[in-house]
């Protein structure tokens, strides 16, 4: 291993040639067969290692949570508006200090559970029902002031 680690301080991608030579050195140090297939894995291993990519099985990532206060501000501005604009969510990013995208996960997590629950369409029905009653009234006024 010694004679590995050695060589991949100077050289972290060996020639076949190169290859080659430490299988021989190896053969003769420690006495065991050792192919070019394990010499090659070695170095990617090592590499990786290094570059720490490919070594996620107790990578964890941490996600920032919110606050009371920030959720209460979601769900009150959730409720005026289930599909606010692009602008509005970059506003809503800016005053809470994270990411667009997670304004945009959170309204999408959203509107998935409510049309899970069924209660987004009661919702959306309930709305166009109400914008009917208001015009409804509306016309109503409109010829009794007539």
């Amino acid at each position: 291993m010694a004679i590995l680690k050695l060589h991949f301080e100077k050289n972290q991608y060996p020639s076949s040639e190169e290859k080659h030579q430490l299988i021989e050195r190896l053969e003769r140090s420690v006495g065991s067969k050792v192919n070019i297939n394990q010499i090659s894995r070695w170095f990617q291993i090592e590499r990786e290692k290094k570059n720490n990519i490919g070594l996620k099985k107790n990578h964890k990532t941490i996600y920032k949570k919110f606050s009371k206060d920030e959720l209460d501000f979601l769900k009150d501005s959730f409720e005026k508006k289930n599909y606010p604009k692009v602008e509005e969510m970059k506003d809503m990013a800016d005053k809470m200090g994270v990411n667009l995208s997670k304004i945009e996960n959170w309204y999408k997590h959203n509107r998935r559970m409510l049309s899970k629950n069924g209660s987004f369409y009661l919702k959306v029905i309930l709305l166009k029902v109400i914008v009917m009653i208001n015009r409804t009234l509306l016309v109503q006024e409109i010829f009794q002031k007539e």
